[in-house]
């Protein structure tokens, strides 16, 4: 995958910005949150955890509340966001509409998601909404998915990494393995994860930063790590690109797969720090294109229903 490494095209502003702040603008979609209508499926909603009132938005598609088995996913939203920007930013309500599945979009505690380094359990949260969906709302606690772009693709992977983890496969996008998450993730079996990710993000940096905690892995290794993990070898299953929908959005996408899909990486060259097929949150200078060529939460709910 190393040939699709481009040095990322920044403007002066961003250069002057390091990597972290950046991070804090991610996804805050303020005026996206404001100008995210009240979807007639999508309700706030709250649970108590720890001593704190936690808070999520959850779409439920026609038919979901009949007494048959219906499948989650959470989709966690990235550092400096809500729930409400998450949904405004995917479209994944409206997958859900076509494909009949609940989504629910948790809104992490200070707009960010915790590891277990701080009071904020975000674990906890995390299975007690499982628990309730299951609960209330026939969600089938085998078919539970999560994703998230940035900060909340980073958590999936944590999700999907616990020792009694609840989730059946992941899609982490513009998020890779840092070091930490890489020792966590080998102690557990492994887990069907799909990837997404532009060459050209300027925030996690395709190639790898010694400036995250325990270091970021680079796309390669990270679906190197994967791939292994699973026991899959030999070379992938599917090595194409994908057809150039939008040949003015400046990106193209390569996809990959490993064994029956079990680890899927669709190298988006030339896209950013961005949701392929969804909203543009910030300008390309800041966090770089949003490729057009797919539709992230479309291909992602293709790769949960196989898993």
């Amino acid at each position: 995958m190393s040939r699709f490494v481009r040095r990322p095209r920044l403007s002066p502003l961003v250069r002057l910005l390091p990597p972290l702040l950046m991070a804090t603008l991610l996804l805050g979609c303020r005026s996206a949150a404001a100008r995210a209508s009240a979807n007639s499926g999508t309700t706030r909603e709250s649970i108590e955890i720890g001593g704190l009132s936690r808070t999520y938005l959850l779409h439920l598609p026609n038919g979901a509340e009949s007494d048959q088995p219906v499948p989650l996913v959470l989709a966690f939203h990235g550092r400096g966001g809500q729930g409400a920007g998450m949904e405004t930013l995917t479209g994944l309500s409206a997958t859900a509409d076509a494909h009949g599945f609940i989504v629910a979009y948790p809104d992490g505690i200070d707009h960010s998601w915790h590891y277990g380094v701080s009071n904020v359990d975000d674990i906890a949260f995390t299975d007690a909404l499982i628990d309730r969906l299951v609960a209330e709302h026939h969600v089938d606690p085998d078919r539970v998915y999560a994703t998230g772009l940035s900060d909340g693709g980073f958590f999936s992977e944590f999700l999907g990494c616990a020792p009694e983890h609840r989730i059946a496969a992941i899609a982490p996008v513009g998020a890779s393995l840092t070091g930490l998450l890489l020792l966590r993730c080998q102690l557990v079996p492994p887990i069907p994860v799909e990837i997404i990710f532009g060459t050209d993000d300027p925030i996690v940096p395709w190639g790898g930063s010694g400036q995250f905690p325990g270091g970021l892995l680079s796309v390669p290794a990270s679906t190197a790590f994967w791939v292994q993990h699973a026991g899959l070898e030999g070379a992938p299953t599917t090595d194409e690109w994908l057809p150039n929908a939008d040949p003015n959005d400046g990106t193209t996408v390569h996809h990959t797969a490993y064994g029956d899909g079990q680890v899927d990486l669709l190298a988006v060259v030339g896209g950013g720090h961005t949701w392929p097929g969804g909203l543009q949150y910030l300008p390309a200078a800041f966090v770089g294109r949003t490729s057009r060529d797919f539709r992230a939460s479309e291909r992602i709910w293709q790769f949960f229903a196989a898993n």
